[in-house]
């Protein structure tokens, strides 16, 4: 995954309309040069006009920088799946359990079973997959 950036204003270079805009009379449509000399328009407005995302500079005007993936880490108080403490447990076929030891930690989903069956690391339990007793 990357995020685009736009190239800082410098002043200088080909500029080419980004967004339709209307300056002096004049419509310009995105793709187009934009000549900023000769319709008149002075640095200061070219300047605005490019932050304000109505222009680009010609050629390649968005660099695209990497950023990492954010981890997902479990929601405070989540209940973790530990394979090294827990095991899961599926008696009768139409139940399922995470069990610690001999008790019972969790009954949870069909989904969530086979979600975790074969994990050899500790992952959350999502919580809409815990069944509550009855």
């Amino acid at each position: 995954m990357s995020i685009r950036t736009r190239q800082p204003f410098a002043g200088n270079g080909k500029f080419v309309v980004w967004k339709t805009l209307r300056l002096n009379g004049r419509t310009f449509v995105p793709g187009g040069d934009f000549p900023w000399r000769r319709v008149a328009c002075s640095w200061r407005r070219l300047r605005q006009l490019y932050d304000a995302g109505f222009l680009t500079y010609a050629g390649k005007s968005v660099i695209e920088e990497p950023i990492e993936e954010p981890i997902e880490e479990p929601v405070k108080g989540s209940p973790m799946f530990d394979p090294s403490i827990h095991e899961l447990h599926n008696p009768d076929r139409g139940q399922f359990f995470i069990m610690e030891g001999e008790n019972i930690f969790l009954r949870i989903s069909r989904k969530e079973f086979k979600r975790l069956d074969g994990r050899d690391e500790p992952m959350e339990i999502r919580s809409e997959h815990i069944v509550e007793e009855d």
